[in-house]
């Protein structure tokens, strides 16, 4: 009996730390997370998933060149300062099977947000910065 109970705590943990505390992937394959480069394919991706900070110095451009493939559902990217997570900066809103880029180029500090319901398919987002 123990036996199962110590199991069935350990499933639970696992499926917990899993979840990402705000979102959910099934079968991800290859998930890519660099300074970089931001990039997964799934099956299946629900809730909104943090994914990096990203500083702007002054007189420097950070470009993203985003793709994404959509097979099903919706997916969001947005951007917003550190400071101030309800301030939306950048955003892109159920977005099809495409190739696009957005720049920031204000001085400070953002964090990059993916949003999903019941996306299937994947992301890629190559990030590269340049001084004007």
């Amino acid at each position: 009996m123990k036996k199962l109970i110590l199991l069935l705590s350990f499933l639970i943990l696992l499926t917990g730390c899993t979840s990402g505390g705000g979102y959910q992937v099934t079968n991800a394959i290859g998930e890519t997370s660099t300074p970089g480069m931001l990039a997964m394919t799934y099956d299946n991706f629900n809730g909104t998933k943090f994914g990096d900070f990203y500083p702007v110095a002054p007189g420097e451009t950070v470009e993203f060149l985003v793709n994404v493939e959509t097979l099903d559902g919706s997916l969001t990217i947005y951007v917003t300062p550190e400071s101030d997570e309800n301030m939306i900066v950048y955003k892109a809103e159920d977005i099809q099977t495409s190739e696009f880029s957005f720049i920031i180029d204000d001085p400070g500090e953002y964090a990059l947000y993916l949003s999903a319901d019941d996306h299937k398919g994947g992301y890629s987002i190559q990030v590269t910065r340049s001084m004007n």
